[in-house]
């Protein structure tokens, strides 16, 4: 939120961004949370088809992705012939 990304609170101007970030941290401290290693207590059957899925899901948004650059490169091609 603090950091100097492009599209963070902070470049962006957020005004109450101290206020956001005291909420934030107010929430995280209502108590300790509760850590699963989903390793250890899944069948490993399980588990490892649970990574494949993982590993298609971001092929497949990184497919996605690249078809959108397509499509803005399309759009932006017809607009210049439209002008």
């Amino acid at each position: 939120m603090l950091g100097p990304a492009l599209q963070s609170p902070q470049s962006r101007g957020t005004v109450d961004i101290e206020r956001r970030v005291a909420l934030l941290e107010k929430y995280e401290s209502w108590r300790t949370p509760v850590h699963v290693n989903f390793e250890k207590v899944v069948e490993p059957e399980l588990w490892k088809r649970h990574n494949e899925n993982w590993t298609d899901v971001l092929a497949l948004l990184d497919k996605s992705q690249q078809l959108a650059k397509e499509i803005r490169r399309s759009i932006d091609l017809a607009s210049r012939r439209v002008a």
